[in-house]
């Protein structure tokens, strides 16, 4: 991977987890359980229909500008897909909400979902120019897009919370982000991407890509939400509230896979068009034992300390239901970071069918174990009725199938049978999980302390058991050098902005 285009984005979403952690421990105190939860399913509700407005086009967008083909044309024509789609989603969500008005649905939440709607309108053509950035690697002007949207919403959500109005203000802090970003962006965009009307061919070209993917495009939004969806149907908003502040944290440890993802596909697809197959098997293993080697302590700490932790980030209201949730949701966030590598691999290499295959089939278990697993009954048929706890299980439970499906394509394609790395970092994971639950026996304290302490001892004894391993090379230190050099980082995104 480019490490400065790595240390840009991870530094940029660093910054954006931090505000939106520091948003949500106010927010958790304020709005409690069932605001959170209001809200939330109503962005939930929105979100399982913004698939109508990709629907594989993004990653087709990607593609053709890694290949080489005309900027302006793809831009372009990726603009107008995403008017177009943006029509179809909005027509959507006015269907469901027409067609989901049985009383269950409060009219304030209604409201919510309308307005987070219009903000969806205003962030798909935001994106426009920022996957463009993405698929040029131009990772400061897109970072810098990402951190004006989240800094606004944060601020406007502390902002209405604080003045305690109504929670309709809190989705129109949506709409004020989403303008922001669209607004930063378009600033930008125009003076470095050129904008040409496409012709058939190109409408074409992206949809003979895109097509394959649309499948899971619209599984992929309707499973990443339906839990939330479910669990607010099924059990209330504040069953919602305390799966939403776990599962926040388990997406925000995501994001180092997720700026790993937005290098590695254009990336991949660029080295594959030239035949450096070998390249791109030694990429694939050093991204994911990359991901494995800065993950595992983090999920393992959080794994132990749950219940303190879930007491300083949300206090009492929240001891109920997640720290069980957040210690479950943490290995899903581990599972589907080490997975990546290969979830960007298959369709780099141009199997577009098996991405799709294998993505249909993840999402569809999933969909699958929520239905098993949320509700009480359906239609008088009893279920298990976990609700968010059931919700964590089938998230986790879907995506350790999905890790060894994904592996099994790219096996035969580049030779990779296992990554041995992945087995040192679980040993050393182990040895420092027995040593902090036996130290914090022997050390007893409680509240900061505790976590402190805790962290410490997990830090401590992993990277010795990693150097005991041999698994940490003077390779591992340089690069570390090289992601806490501010100046090599600000010289790289002054030269670019100013492009």
């Amino acid at each position: 991977m480019d490490v400065i285009r790595y240390q840009v984005l991870i530094g940029a979403r660093f910054a954006i987890q931090f505000v939106g952690i520091c948003s949500s421990l106010v927010l958790a105190r304020t709005l409690k359980a069932e605001g959170i939860g209001s809200i939330g399913y109503a962005i939930a509700f929105v979100g399982m229909f913004q698939t109508f407005s990709e629907l594989g086009f993004g990653t087709a967008h990607i593609k053709r500008i890694s290949e080489g083909r005309d900027l302006g044309k793809c831009v372009g024509t990726y603009l107008v897909v995403k008017a177009a789609l943006s029509i179809v989603m909005v027509a959507a969500i006015a269907v469901a909400l027409v067609i989901s008005n049985n009383g269950r649905v409060s009219t304030m939440q209604q409201w919510c979902i309308g307005i987070i709607g219009f903000a969806s309108i205003l962030e798909n053509l935001a994106r426009v120019p920022l996957i463009t950035f993405s698929a040029m690697k131009e990772s400061a002007k897109q970072a810098s897009g990402e951190i004006a949207y989240s800094v606004v919403l944060a601020l406007a959500r502390l902002l209405f919370a604080l003045a305690g109005v109504s929670l309709l203000w809190q989705a129109w802090s949506h709409v004020l982000a989403a303008l922001s970003m669209l607004l930063f962006l378009g600033w930008m965009a125009r003076r470095s991407l050129p904008i040409r009307r496409p012709d058939r061919e190109d409408y074409v070209s992206y949809a003979a890509f895109a097509l394959p993917f649309m499948l899971v495009g619209l599984l992929s939004k309707l499973v990443e939400n339906i839990d939330i969806v479910m669990i607010g149907w099924f059990c209330g908003p504040t069953e919602v509230g305390h799966y939403a502040v776990a599962l926040s944290v388990a997406r925000n440890l995501l994001v180092f896979a997720a700026t790993a993802s937005t290098l590695l596909f254009p990336t991949m697809s660029r080295a594959l068009a030239t035949g450096a197959i070998n390249d791109v098997r030694l990429m694939t293993l050093d991204a994911e034992r990359l991901l494995s080697l800065f993950l595992l302590p983090i999920a393992v700490f959080v794994c132990l300390d749950r219940v303190p932790l879930a007491r300083l980030l949300w206090g009492k209201d929240f001891m109920i239901v997640t720290p069980t949730v957040l210690a479950i949701m943490i290995w899903f966030s581990y599972l589907s970071s080490v997975t990546q590598p290969y979830v960007q691999l298959v369709p780099a290499s141009g199997r577009s069918k098996m991405a799709c295959l294998l993505g249909g089939g993840f999402l569809g278990l999933n969909l699958l174990l929520n239905v098993l697993f949320i509700p009480d009954r359906i239609g008088g048929v009893a279920m298990l009725g976990l609700g968010a706890r059931g919700a964590a299980v089938a998230c986790v439970t879907s995506m350790a199938i999905a890790s060894i499906l994904y592996r099994l394509p790219c096996r035969r394609k580049m030779g990779i049978l296992m990554n041995r790395h992945l087995m040192w970092h679980a040993l050393a994971g182990v040895a420092a999980a027995a040593f902090t639950t036996v130290a914090g026996r022997l050390l007893p304290t409680t509240g900061l302390l505790e976590l402190v302490r805790d962290g410490l001892f997990v830090t401590v004894t992993y990277i010795g058991g990693l150097i005991m391993l041999g698994e940490v090379s003077i390779v591992d230190y340089n690069r570390m050098a090289v992601w806490l050099n501010p100046v090599g980082l600000l010289r790289y995104c002054h030269n670019e902005i100013r492009k």
